[in-house]
């Protein structure tokens, strides 16, 4: 009987043990799982920590490029501009006529003249390394008796508050320049 009375007291033990064993191992498996989760998130966390530099320094490039744009169009800021690049590069020009393009936040120029083809090309490096950023969106020659005849495009950005710009096409055109 008092063997009876053991083995009932362990079935009647193990079954109340069997549940709390049951639960300490849920619960172990799920810190393991909290614990993987943790390691992943943190794992996240430190390669978004590495680009933060990444991220500074293309922001200071950004930051860089809209504090030289100008706020507002500034057409006689860019005619002087225009006129003194054509000038250092020895480029013969006949006009320049910006026309502003306020939806778009830009400024065309657009570009006459003559010149040998080494200035056309020194204008082009000119406008490539200028500070204000600009692309040439169209360029033409024509060969003439000894120099090339040309038009080109040039596109200037500019932010603007679009509210207080009323600009539609520039009106000033700068004729002249080295020939």
């Amino acid at each position: 009987m008092g063997f009876f009375l053991m083995l009932a007291a362990l079935i009647i033990g193990f079954s109340l043990l069997l549940p709390k064993i049951h639960d300490v191992h849920s619960t172990t498996v799920l810190s393991q799982a909290t614990v993987e989760l943790a390691k992943k998130k943190q794992a996240r966390l430190d390669a978004i920590k590495q680009l933060a530099p990444v991220f500074a320094s293309q922001q200071d490039k950004v930051n860089a490029i809209i504090a030289t744009l100008p706020k507002d169009p500034q057409i006689p800021d860019i005619l002087v501009s225009a006129e003194a690049m054509l000038k250092e590069t020895n480029v013969g020009f006949t006009s320049i006529t910006p026309q502003v393009n306020a939806s778009q936040e830009e400024i065309n120029l657009v570009i006459s003249g003559q010149s040998a083809l080494q200035n056309i090309e020194a204008l082009f490096n000119a406008i490539s390394q200028n500070n204000r950023p600009m692309s040439i969106s169209s360029a033409s020659m024509t060969k003439l008796d000894n120099t090339l005849g040309f038009n080109m495009s040039i596109l200037v950005p500019y932010f603007s508050n679009k509210a207080a710009l009323s600009a539609g096409t520039g009106a000033t055109t700068t004729t002249g320049g080295v020939q």
